[in-house]
């Protein structure tokens, strides 16, 4: 009897060993979602602002286009090029490859975009540059929102 009660004390002191093992394996699991899920989080609140920062711009007349917001834009080309190119720089690591993809190609817009543009005169390549950077930007948006709400949830 003796032994065998030692025996169950092995095994459930074995049980005992592998459970911890096993919980220690899954905190270590949580710490990095963790830290990976405040990093996206971090980026995609950083991208909201930036994007907003972008297609943010002042009225100047009542009855003004999009067209008109997109000229606006594509002056700003050289420095919209830059930001992007800061914010992958310093997010790229946590972003994915569909949404980093989306930033390259808007960045890509302005980089292109901006020989379109000379003294203050943007032509339809230009626009149509600025236009798709925008297009970009608010899809690479969606796919961080959403992927910050698909953690959040589980």
């Amino acid at each position: 009897m003796e032994r065998e009660k030692a025996k169950y004390v092995r095994e459930l002191e074995s049980l005992r060993n592998q459970f911890t093992q096993e919980i220690e394996s899954y905190k270590n699991k949580l710490k990095k979602s963790e830290f990976i899920f405040e990093r996206q989080f971090d980026a995609a609140s950083e991208f909201v602002s930036l994007r907003l920062n972008i297609i943010s711009v002042p009225f100047t007349h009542p009855e003004m286009d999009w067209g008109e917001v997109c000229a606006t834009i594509a002056q700003d080309f050289n420095k919209i090029e830059k930001q992007l190119d800061l914010y992958i720089s310093k997010h790229g690591a946590v972003l994915g490859e569909d949404i980093t993809n989306l930033i390259f190609s808007a960045g890509a817009e302005a980089a292109m975009g901006k020989f379109e543009v000379s003294n203050d005169n943007e032509n339809d390549r230009a626009l149509d540059a600025a236009d798709k950077l925008c297009d970009h930007l608010a899809e690479a948006e969606k796919k961080l929102i959403e992927l910050v709400h698909s953690q959040s949830s589980n």
